[in-house]
């Protein structure tokens, strides 16, 4: 890992928990930020390892249902798994999907793997919030929440609630400068117990591929996200103030569903 200043990834970072001092795998819960590039909550769990002269194992836990989600989006993103598990492992590191409730398969995982520490996307979302707090009772090592979804950190803008966009909006140009920085390379990890890779289940593939094609101008994945952005930054950004609300001219970026699914970071975009 390239050499980062340590005091802005602990800005990104919420302790849930402490706990005992475990020598075991590092786990991060990836469900906000699903991308390998430009990731702080990944950076920060592979410099964790480094600091324990353990690995990385990234877990993701796939509900049947989520919320308004349908099948399309479930597809959208389950075939986006496909090329993020091949990125991960150009890295040495494991992806493995959890099926089930987060916060029973979470903490079974923990259990059965030994590991030392849990790391998580932060997300404000009311459910998100109530897994991680049913979590906690039932671990006992270190739980750490990252914002990587944001360029400035959520918790870190201000210490009370804002209720207009004019008191909270100089509060983030404050910290852009500091926040809007280029993202460490990654390298290789080593030391990794080989047995934690695995394709992509083909239950999972089967269940979801007759609708991988749905959205005919959507493809899915981390190198759609950054072509598209490519795309627009090169030939249309220059007309995106003029022609964003003329769906016809299509100058739109449309890069939504790539920043909602976290496959692209908002901050490589700014």
């Amino acid at each position: 890992m390239e050499q980062i200043d340590i005091s802005l990834l602990k800005e990104r970072c919420y302790e849930f928990k402490g706990g005992v001092d475990k020598r075991g795998p590092i786990i991060y819960w990836m469900s906000r930020d699903q991308r390998a590039k430009d990731n702080w909550a990944l950076i920060y769990a592979l410099l964790s390892v480094e600091q324990k002269n353990s690995f990385v194992i990234v877990v993701f836990c796939l509900l049947d249902e989520f919320l308004n989600a349908n099948k399309q989006h479930f597809a959208f993103m389950v075939q986006s798994f496909i090329e993020l598990n091949n990125k991960l492992k150009e890295f040495n590191i494991p992806f493995v999907i959890l099926k089930g409730n987060p916060k029973k398969e979470v903490p079974i995982f923990i259990e059965r793997t030994d590991a030392s520490i849990l790391i998580s996307d932060f997300d404000p979302l009311r459910v998100k919030r109530a897994w991680k707090n049913a979590i906690v009772p039932l671990i006992d090592i270190p739980f750490y929440e990252i914002d990587s979804h944001n360029i400035v950190p959520v918790l870190k803008v201000s210490d009370k609630e804002e209720y207009t966009a004019y008191t909270i909006r100089p509060k983030i140009h404050k910290l852009l400068d500091k926040c809007l920085i280029e993202f460490p390379k990654l390298r290789k990890q080593s030391n990794v117990d080989e047995s934690y890779f695995s394709d992509i289940p083909q239950d999972i593939i089967r269940k979801y591929e007759k609708d991988f094609d749905f959205y005919t101008d959507f493809k899915a994945g981390e190198n759609a996200g950054i072509n598209r952005m490519e795309v627009w930054l090169e030939e249309k950004f220059r007309f995106y103030t003029e022609y964003r609300n003329d769906t016809i001219k299509k100058y739109q970026s449309d890069l939504s569903p790539y920043l909602h699914f976290g496959m692209l970071s908002a901050q490589r975009v700014a």
